[in-house]
């Protein structure tokens, strides 16, 4: 299960970077990706998993670009935060 997660992770990072980088990806696909990390992070935070915090607080920030135009480094420290969670997840 943890291994599906991190594939799910790198997904949803590479298109939110690509969407951030170069075109937007539909706004129905930005809410399914942040509340994704909102309500995994709730599931796991329970384990006084102080990661799962930030997973609930990178699906914020993923949520408010739908509304603001966020910092490019913002968009670059969210994606290599989830996505080193990922990786990890992946092969570890």
């Amino acid at each position: 299960m943890l291994k599906l997660f991190g594939a799910i992770d790198l997904i949803f990072i590479l298109l939110f970077l690509i969407s951030m980088l170069f075109s937007p990806i539909s706004s129905i696909f930005i809410w399914i990706m942040g509340l994704y990390f909102i309500i995994k992070g709730i599931i796991f935070v329970s384990k006084e998993d102080i990661a799962s915090f930030f997973d609930i607080v990178s699906g914020a920030i993923i949520l408010s670009s739908l509304f603001f135009s966020l910092p490019l480094i913002l968009a670059i420290l969210v994606a290599v935060y989830i996505g080193q969670k990922g990786i990890y997840s992946l092969f570890f």
